[in-house]
């Protein structure tokens, strides 16, 4: 009897164990692994995203606009630079792959530069520029509709 309870207690024990890999292959897999993807609306465009923060761009009628989200306290949060619309149509859109950071490269919008971008987020860096180009062309668009 003695040995039928021992047998109980370590295939519970282990089940125990089981489920316990099964949790923590699932966040690993949620915080590491998962692939995020970034669908662009219209006007906007996320270019970084982690758990704790993301980078947003935005086509406005005024310009470019970046804005930086963090959950983090005391971090800077909200809009973080604007290029003005007067300043959009030859700015230039450089993009840097960091053989440093497997998971992301830093971009550069005009003046604006050594902003964090996700490879993740974007196929290629072609897709990157091309998806921040379509900002840019936008808000040009929004401002020429502003002053008819």
């Amino acid at each position: 009897m003695a040995a039928e309870v021992r047998a109980w207690l370590v295939a519970i024990a282990s089940f125990g164990t089981f489920l316990t890999a099964i949790v923590t292959a699932w966040l690993a897999y949620k915080k590491y692994l998962k692939e995020e993807t970034s669908t662009p609306t219209p006007n906007r465009l996320t270019v970084f995203s982690t758990s704790q923060q993301t980078t947003e761009l935005r086509a406005t009628e005024e310009g470019l606009e970046c804005y930086l989200f963090d959950l983090r306290p005391n971090r800077d949060k909200g809009l973080q630079w604007r290029i003005p619309i007067e300043h959009l149509k030859d700015t230039k859109i450089s993009i840097y792959p960091s053989e440093k950071r497997e998971k992301g490269g830093l971009f550069a919008v005009g003046s604006r530069y050594d902003w964090y971008y996700s490879k993740s987020l974007f196929k290629t860096e072609k897709d990157l520029h091309d998806a921040i180009r379509e900002l840019i062309d936008k808000s040009i668009e929004l401002a020429s509709k502003k002053k008819t």
